[in-house]
């Protein structure tokens, strides 16, 4: 028993995670889920596709849990943006669709 609850816990997640983006498309708010399953420092930044960071929608100490974030891209040209999730240890980054 000891060998499999080493295992289920060496694949249970550590890092924030984004689960959930909606509506994607958007127009012009999009809503998305972070996951954090350590207390830790994040942010959470939008950028252009050029990777020109646009906004920064969070920056802070987050508690373990859900939780639910916005971004209203109402003064931006439609087109591809991405949302990058960053904590001390680890990025990470998913593309969105702004469509006016």
């Amino acid at each position: 028993y000891i060998a499999a609850l080493e295992v289920a816990n060496s694949t249970f997640p550590t890092q924030p995670l984004i689960s959930k983006i909606y509506p994607n498309p958007f127009n012009p708010i999009i809503n998305f889920d972070l996951n954090v399953f350590t207390v830790e420092n994040i942010t959470i930044d939008i950028y252009d596709i050029k990777g020109n960071k646009i906004e920064t929608v969070f920056s802070g100490l987050l508690n373990t849990g859900n939780h639910t974030f916005s971004w209203d891209g109402k003064n931006n040209a439609t087109g591809i943006y991405m949302i990058q999730c960053s904590s001390d240890k680890n990025s990470k980054t998913q593309k969105i669709f702004l469509m006016k």
